[in-house]
This record gives structure tokens, C-alpha cells and sequence, in this order.
């Protein structure tokens, strides 16, 4: 081939960016000996890469296939479940048409790495409609070709399923569409049960991120979602990834909530601290599964621990000078594979502040003292998708000795509030102490209405409340449907310290039975309290004097392999 032919070949490759003038053709040259060098390199590669298969065949032994190659033609190991947090607000993608008719909305959905090291994601997230339940019939499918409306007509993108490579803390996107009727008739504000590429969980996702404040989804009973496999989110909406034809549809997926009367057989596995180290124990067998370690930054150890409502996600507190979160996920074998993920949370004065994880794992409480001249709590809450906090404080001194969380999502067919909400125990100190005394109780604070008065929260069962000779509320734990309360309640009748495990309407705060024997507590006694309880509150374990299950007010003496420490062990000492 002649000079002026190649340098006519290239200037024509090079059309879509003709500005920059024609290389010389010394500097061309030089570009194709090496490209022919790296040519040659890679057949002796593939070469030895074939010899060796050759060698490892003829020995009998496979050799370890790589997990997955991304679009760069690097090995990267595929994304597991623990690494991957997916964000509860969903993105809306703006328009500039306009239609006398309904138009479809268009959202991201945007999972993010949270691990240490890359990783490949692929594949379609498994979307169902959560809530309500009469919109779980509106039909769900997985494309590769979504269409949004644009001011000159449809827009269509394909997207084709891609391994994509996700850097630490890197994001993938998958997009997400919406079709409403004409009249916009039998509509209401909706929640998704969306669950990651590779993930073993659902995460609830009810706000929609707009460029105004946040505002709910909506779903319609002729609605219809079609959902896109993940791509990178550093590619614009407006281009195809990649450009390539569409490939076959999966097969149907779907992902819903846990069961609201699951049992205790949905929990195996419960945590407690010892010696500074986090020890996953196996409840039918007592045997331990993990023992997670502490960061070399904490010489002191984890202090306190809490756990999310999927009996595998637990959040531990550390102390490094601040108190700081981690989050470890287990397997469905109760064994730890993944490292320790430090959670986007404020570091705290005291690594033993009270906290608890909501049941979605989307948000953290915390109970800290209020700066300032009140000699009283405040509570904190985090998103653990991007570390946004809100404060609820108290204008009297106060403290708060408890918390546990609710979500009405996870007690599907059930009234929900479409945010997950958190009781707190309250012992209020102002004067006069009629007034304390009205205060104090456990209390339901809803983080999604407005204000921040502690005080504006509901008191849902007094401080005064008496169920025979038993009084105090002590180990409050609401159930993740928010249907039943228990606490522990004791009673010093005749010098005779006694406790029980009591249960409560979590709706209108009245009793609905004693729950577990009466235990001595003479000295320091053992623990007594309820460990877990499924979402429907139906089914419980609990620990005072024996261990054993609830179910309704009934009690069945059963071991838990549980090793119950005295009185004094406090609050987030363990999790299940």
C-alpha cells in the first residue's frame, strides 16, 4: 500500500473527529508496529494459555474458570450480596414533552459498590409492587429496550445485559418505567420491593428524588413496569449501552418481602459481643458460625451491636477514639465472607451510645446527649445510603433508654404508613413530676412527619401502666409489622424480685397477655426479655429464667442455645 493510500485510510477512520489534522506518517507507522507487536504478544499468550488447559485436562484437574470479564477485558470477581447497597429514593429522569394524555415516568435505580474491592454486576434488579396489596397484580417485565417520552417524540434506548465493572464505591444504574391510564383512575402512592443483581434481599424503595423536594411513587391498577438491566451510571440516559442489538428476555423474576408469619425458623443466627469480638452463633445447634474482628483502629473492640430485620445484616458499633458503625452481612450458612463495611454515619462521642438498625437496613438511631444547657437525649437518625442525618430533640431534660424500629412493609396485606417508624422508652425529668410522669413511657416517633420535638412523638403505653404486681418497661421490642410491643416488666412484691415478659398492642398500647413465666431476679439474676419476633408479632423467642417461643400468648420451654448474661449486660449487647 502507498504513503498517500494509508494516509487516505486513516484520515477516513479518524472522520468523527476530523478537526484534529491527519497524524504524520512516521507517527502512523510507528502505531502499527506496535499494534502488530501487541498482536503477536497476545497469540503467544493464548498459545501458552492453551497449552496449559492442555496439560490440566490431561491431569484430570480444572482449572479455575475466571468469575467474570468486564467490558474493559479484565477479571473482576462478580459483586456479592453484602457488597452492594442499593438507595431507598429512586431518581426521576426528566422530560421535556408534553401530551394532553398521561405520560410514563422514567426512574433510576442506582446500586452502588460498597466494598473494598471491584467487582461485575449483571443482569435485570427484581422489582414487585410492595404496597398496597391491591396493586401487586400490575404486571412487571425485564427488557433490554425502553422507550420515555421526549419533546420530538419517543425516545428509545437499548440496553443490553452487560458485566459492568464497579470500583469501590462506584454506582450502577437500571431504569425503571411506568405507564398510567388516561384518567389516571384507580391510582395510589406506591412502594417497590426492589432486590439488586446478585442480591439476596429486598430493600422497600417508597421516595422518588425530583429536582423539588421528594415526593412518593404511584402505581395504577392498568399500570405496567418494564425494568432494564444495570449499566454504568457514568452513561448518559440519552445513549445506548451498548450498541448492540437486544438479546432474549429473562425468565420472570420477582422478589417480595420476608413472610409477616415466618416463625422462628426464619432466624437462625443472633450475634453477642465477647471479649470485644462479634460471635454469630447458630440458635438450633448453639454452635458458632463467625467470629467477626474488630478494625485494627478500635483496640478496644465492638460495644454494641444491632441487627436489621433479615436475620443477616448486623450493625456494630466500634470504638476509635469515636465511636464508629460497621456493617457485616452473613451468609445463608451463618458464615462471614465479606469484609467489614464502614456505614456513612457521623462519629459519635461514645462508642457505647444506644442505637438500633431499621428492619430495611435503610436507617440507623441514635441516642446521643443534647449539646447545650438541657441535661437530656436527642435522637439522631442516618440514611445509611447517604449518610443525611435528622435530629429530634427535647426542650426539658430527659433521657432515652430504648429503641427498636418498625416497618409496616414488612407485614404485607396490612395498614402502613409508607415510612418505617421508631418506639423509644422516654424517663422524663422536668417539673413538676406530675408532668414527667405523663411523659414517660414508650413513645412512637415518626420519622417522616414533620417537626423535631421529641415531645410531638406518641406516647403509646405510660410509664404508669400495671399489669398485676409487674410494673417498669424495660427491653422494649416492637415487632418489624408494628402489630405487637413486648417488654420487660418486674415486680418487687414482698421483697420478692420477680420479671416477665409482657405483650402489647403496638397499635393501641393495651395489653395482650403475660408471655413467659414469672422469674426470679433475686441479686442480679439473668437477662429476661424477648429476643426476636417475626413481623406479625405472632411468634416470638424469649429468655427469662427459661428460654423458649411464644406464640400469641402461649410459651414453649425451648433451648435456644441463648447464653443469657445477668441484669446489668444493658441494651445492644447481642442482635438477632
Amino acid at each position: 500500500m502507498r504513503d498517500d493510500q494509508l494516509r487516505e485510510g486513516m484520515a477516513a477512520w479518524l472522520g468523527p473527529v476530523q478537526q484534529v489534522p491527519a497524524p504524520d506518517i512516521g507517527v502512523i507507522r510507528r502505531r502499527l508496529r506496535r499494534r502488530r507487536a501487541r498482536q503477536a504478544a497476545a497469540g503467544t499468550v493464548a498459545c501458552a494459555l492453551a497449552a496449559t488447559v492442555a496439560v490440566t485436562l490431561a491431569h484430570g484437574r480444572a482449572a479455575h474458570p475466571p468469575s467474570m470479564v468486564g467490558p474493559n477485558r479484565n477479571v473482576v470477581a462478580p459483586c456479592r450480596a453484602g457488597q452492594l447497597r442499593l438507595d431507598p429514593r429512586t431518581l426521576l429522569v426528566r422530560t421535556n414533552a408534553t401530551s394532553m394524555e398521561p405520560l410514563p415516568d422514567t426512574y433510576l435505580l442506582r446500586i452502588r459498590n460498597t466494598g473494598r474491592a471491584a467487582c461485575t454486576l449483571t443482569g435485570w434488579p427484581r422489582l414487585s409492587i410492595a404496597a398496597p396489596r391491591s396493586m401487586r397484580a400490575v404486571p412487571v417485565s425485564y427488557g433490554t429496550l425502553i422507550t420515555r417520552p421526549g419533546r420530538k417524540g419517543a425516545i428509545s434506548r437499548v440496553i443490553e445485559p452487560t458485566s459492568v465493572v464497579l470500583r469501590p464505591q462506584a454506582q450502577a444504574a437500571a431504569m425503571v418505567t411506568v405507564t398510567y391510564p388516561l384518567a389516571l383512575q384507580g391510582c395510589a402512592t406506591a412502594v417497590w420491593s426492589v432486590t439488586p443483581p446478585q442480591g439476596d434481599r429486598p430493600v422497600p424503595v417508597r421516595r422518588v428524588q425530583a429536582s423539588g423536594p421528594d415526593h412518593q411513587l404511584m402505581i395504577c391498577r392498568t399500570s405496567a413496569v418494564t425494568v432494564s438491566p444495570v449499566y454504568p451510571a457514568t452513561v448518559p440516559i440519552t445513549q445506548n449501552y451498548p450498541r448492540s442489538a437486544p438479546r432474549e428476555l429473562p425468565a420472570t423474576l420477582s422478589g417480595s418481602l420476608p413472610t409477616g408469619n415466618a416463625g422462628p425458623a426464619a432466624a437462625p443466627y443472633f450475634t453477642m459481643l465477647r471479649r470485644g469480638n462479634a460471635v454469630v452463633y447458630d440458635r438450633r445447634t448453639g454452635r458458632i458460625t463467625a467470629i467477626v474482628r474488630p478494625p485494627r483502629s478500635a483496640p478496644q473492640g465492638f460495644t454494641r451491636v444491632a441487627a436489621a430485620g433479615d436475620d443477616r445484616t448486623f450493625v456494630l458499633a466500634a470504638d476509635t477514639g469515636h465511636g464508629r458503625f460497621y456493617e457485616v452481612a452473613l451468609g445463608q450458612d451463618g458464615t462471614v465472607s465479606q469484609p467489614l463495611i464502614q456505614l456513612p454515619v457521623p462519629p459519635v462521642a461514645n462508642s457505647a451510645t444506644l442505637f438500633a438498625v431499621s428492619p430495611d437496613d435503610s436507617e440507623l438511631a441514635l441516642a446521643l446527649p443534647q449539646h447545650g444547657g438541657v441535661a437530656t437525649d436527642e435522637i439522631m437518625v442516618v440514611s445509611l445510603s447517604d449518610g443525611a442525618t435528622r435530629i429530634w430533640r427535647s426542650p426539658d431534660p430527659g433521657s432515652v433508654y430504648a429503641l427498636s424500629w418498625e416497618d409496616p412493609l414488612a407485614l404485607p396485606g396490612e395498614a402502613w404508613s409508607g415510612h418505617p417508624r421508631l418506639l423509644f422508652g422516654w424517663t422524663d425529668a422536668a417539673r413538676p413530676q406530675r408532668i414527667a410522669r405523663q411523659r414517660s413511657g414508650l413513645r412512637l416517633l415518626d420519622p417522616g412527619s414533620p417537626g423535631t420535638s421529641l415531645l410531638g412523638s406518641r406516647l403509646l403505653i405510660p410509664a404508669s401502666m400495671r399489669v398485676g404486681a409487674l410494673r417498669t418497661l424495660n427491653y422494649p421490642l416492637i415487632s418489624a409489622g408494628g402489630t405487637v410491643v413486648f417488654a420487660t416488666m418486674t415486680s418487687h412484691t414482698g421483697g420478692n424480685a420477680q420479671a416477665a415478659v409482657v405483650a402489647f398492642n403496638a397499635a393501641t398500647g393495651r395489653l395482650v397477655g403475660v408471655v413467659t413465666p414469672l422469674a426470679g431476679e433475686s441479686g442480679f439474676g439473668t437477662w429476661c426479655g424477648a429476643l426476636w419476633a417475626d413481623p406479625s408479632g405472632g411468634h416470638a423467642l424469649a429468655a427469662c429464667g427459661v428460654q423458649g417461643a411464644v406464640s400469641g400468648t402461649q410459651f414453649t420451654k425451648l433451648s435456644l442455645h441463648f447464653p443469657a448474661p445477668n441484669l446489668s449486660a444493658g441494651n445492644n449487647f447481642f442482635a438477632w
